[in-house]
C-alpha cells in the first residue's frame, strides 16, 4: 500500500503519507516475525537463523540498490528524475507483492510454550539485565543516524551520485557475506562479545568519516561499515530471544523495537543540527561517542539473569516442591536455570505435566 501511494504521488503531502504507511508496516511487522523466528529455532542455532535472515534480506537490497544504480545511470548518472523513481517503485511493487503471497501459503505460526507461572515470563522484561540492555541500545541508537547522512559525507567529500550510491551496493555486500558467519560465531563466542564488536567498528567507522579528508577513503570505510552491520542487527535480536522465554518475546522484540524506532528521528535531527552548525564531521564524532557510551553499558550488563523464584535457584538436577496440597507439583530444573531456555519438567498430582521456559 506504502508503495503503491508513493507511485501515486505528485505532492510532497502524498509522499509523507507513504513513508507514514510504510514505517507503519514495518513498526507492525518487525516484532511478530522476530518472535516467531527465535521460537522457530533452538537456542543455540539463534544467532545463525537471524543471521541468515539478514543475509537473505541484504542479499535483495543488493539487488534492489544495483537495480536503482542502474536506472540512475541509464538517465544520466548525475540526478533522479520523476520517470526514473517511479519506475523504480513500480519494479519494486514485484518483490513486496511476492512475500505476501509467500507468508500467506507457506508460513506456519508456532505455538509458544506455555509456562508454569505466568508471572515468570513478564518477570524477564523487568529484570535489569534486559533493562540494561535496552538502556544501551537507546544510546547506541540516538547516535546512529540515518544512512542519507552517509551518502551526504560521501557528496561532501567529491563523490558523485552514482558512486554514492555504489557505497550502499558495498556495505550490503559485506553485511549480506558476514550476517551468517557472524551470528554462528555469537552461538558459540557469545552475543555480548559479538555486538561489541560490531558497536567498537562502528565508533571506528564514524571516527574516521569525521576525520577523513580524501574521497578515495570512503570506499574502504564504508566496507568495514558493513561489519558494524553484521555483527550488530541479527546477535542483538538473537540476544532478546536469549533474554526473554517464548510467551513474552512477541512484547520483548516490541519493546526492542520501540527502542530504536522512537530514537531514530532524534537521531537524525541530532546529526542536522550538528551538522549545519559546526561541520560535516560532526554527527560522525558524535555517533562514535555516543557508540562508546552505549558499549560500556552494555559492558556491565549482567551476563546471567536474575533468579526468578526460589524454584529457578534450585541446583541443576535438584527437585524442589512447587506447592503443598490439592494440585502441587514437583518441579525438575533440567541443566540448570542460568539461561531462558532452561526448561521445566515434572508432574502435577493430578498426572498433567507443566511444560515452558524460564
Amino acid at each position: 500500500m506504502a508503495k503503491a501511494t508513493l507511485l501515486a504521488a505528485t505532492t510532497w503531502p502524498l509522499v509523507l503519507v507513504a513513508r507514514f504507511l510504510e514505517r507503519a508496516g514495518k513498526g507492525i511487522r518487525t516484532a511478530p516475525r522476530d518472535a516467531l523466528l527465535a521460537d522457530s529455532v533452538p537456542a543455540g542455532s539463534r544467532g545463525l537463523s537471524f543471521g541468515l535472515h539478514r543475509a537473505a534480506d541484504t542479499a535483495g537490497a543488493v539487488l534492489g540498490t544495483t537495480i536503482a544504480l542502474l536506472l540512475v545511470v541509464a538517465g544520466g548518472g548525475t540526478t533522479v528524475s520523476v520517470e526514473t523513481l517511479r519506475l523504480a517503485v513500480l519494479i519494486s511493487l514485484v518483490p513486496a507483492a511476492a512475500a505476501v503471497v509467500l507468508l500467506v501459503w507457506r508460513a506456519r505460526e508456532v505455538r509458544p510454550a506455555a509456562v508454569v507461572q505466568g508471572s515468570v515470563a513478564a518477570n524477564h522484561l523487568r529484570q535489569r539485565r534486559f533493562r540494561r540492555f535496552l538502556a544501551a541500545v537507546i544510546v547506541f541508537t540516538l547516535g546512529n543516524s540515518s544512512d542519507a547522512f552517509l551518502l551526504l559525507r560521501a557528496q561532501d567529500l567529491g563523490l558523485p551520485i552514482a558512486d554514492a550510491i555504489g557505497l550502499l551496493i558495498v556495505v550490503n555486500l559485506v553485511h549480506a557475506a558476514l550476517a551468517a558467519p557472524l551470528g554462528a560465531l555469537s552461538d558459540r563466542w557469545g552475543r555480548k562479545r559479538v555486538l561489541l564488536l560490531g558497536w567498537g567498528t562502528y565508533a571506528l567507522v564514524y571516527l574516521s568519516l569525521a576525520i577523513t579528508s580524501a574521497a578515495w577513503q570512503v570506499w574502504a570505510i564504508v566496507a568495514v561499515y558493513g561489519v558494524y552491520y553484521a555483527a550488530s542487527e541479527s546477535v542483538g535480536k538473537a540476544l532478546v530471544g536469549d533474554m526473554v522465554p517464548s510467551p513474552a518475546r512477541g512484547t520483548a522484540y516490541g519493546q526492542y523495537h520501540a527502542a530504536i524506532g522512537l530514537m531514530a528521528l532524534p537521531a537524525s535531527l541530532l546529526a542536522g543540527v550538528t551538522w549545519q552548525l559546526i561541520g560535516p564531521g560532526a554527527p560522525f564524532a558524535l555517533g562514535a561517542i555516543l557508540a562508546g557510551a552505549a558499549a560500556l553499558i552494555l559492558w556491565r550488563m549482567p551476563s546471567r539473569p536474575e533468579a526468578m523464584s526460589a524454584t529457578a535457584s534450585s541446583p541443576p538436577g535438584r527437585r524442589r516442591s512447587a506447592g503443598g496440597g490439592r494440585g502441587h507439583r514437583d518441579v525438575l530444573l533440567v541443566g540448570g536455570a542460568t539461561g531462558p531456555e532452561s526448561r521445566l519438567t515434572g508432574s502435577y498430582a493430578d498426572g498433567r505435566r507443566p511444560s515452558g521456559r524460564l
